[in-house]
């Protein structure tokens, strides 16, 4: 006979045996209900559980882990969020920092040439160019941010979704022991 046979004979006895152990609980007057012997009934469940294969019991420990591996993923994914946010803010406030210290020198140098009203002219100018290229670049910097912060929450993506398939044939697998 087969082991998957004789796993099954097994856990009908067993099942048969608890049914035996209901049928024959004593009724408890007045109330319409029966008392069944705890201890019995432990004893036989805790067969039945010794009895499945251990691919079962590999398959109990998979589901237990994975709520810790989707945990673990999703603080991986909240940590990448946070990173990549903080690297922006720090781009963009370096970036307008320098746009308003050129901004300010810009000025100091119109200032200097007040008397020459079209040279004062020409440095607002050169001023607010840079202060339009420095805005572009700082622009710039943030898409390139969220472009990195999308990119690894597609590769975390990927990740859980690797777990999941994973786990999905791991399951699929031991229903095959059935």
């Amino acid at each position: 006979m087969s082991s998957n046979k004789h796993f099954e004979l097994r856990v009908v006895r067993l099942i048969d045996e608890l049914y035996e152990v209901i049928e024959n609980a004593s009724s408890v007057p007045l109330v319409g209900k029966h008392m069944i012997d705890q201890d019995d009934v432990i004893e036989i469940l805790d067969k039945i559980k010794d009895t499945l294969p251990n691919e079962y019991k590999e398959v109990q420990l998979i589901i237990a882990k994975e709520s810790d591996i989707v945990g673990a993923a999703e603080m991986q994914h909240e940590q990448m969020i946070s990173e990549a946010k903080q690297r922006s803010e720090a781009m963009l406030e370096n970036a307008e920092v320098r746009s308003r210290e050129m901004l300010m020198e810009a000025q100091e140098q119109s200032e200097s040439l007040t008397n020459e009203h079209h040279v004062a002219t020409m440095a607002a100018d050169i001023a607010q160019e840079r202060v339009i290229e420095e805005n572009q670049k700082a622009a710039a910097i943030m898409a390139n941010a969220y472009e990195y912060a999308d990119n690894l929450l597609m590769n975390l993506y990927d990740n859980v979704r690797e777990v999941g398939l994973t786990l999905e044939a791991n399951v699929k697998e031991m229903k095959k022991y059935r």
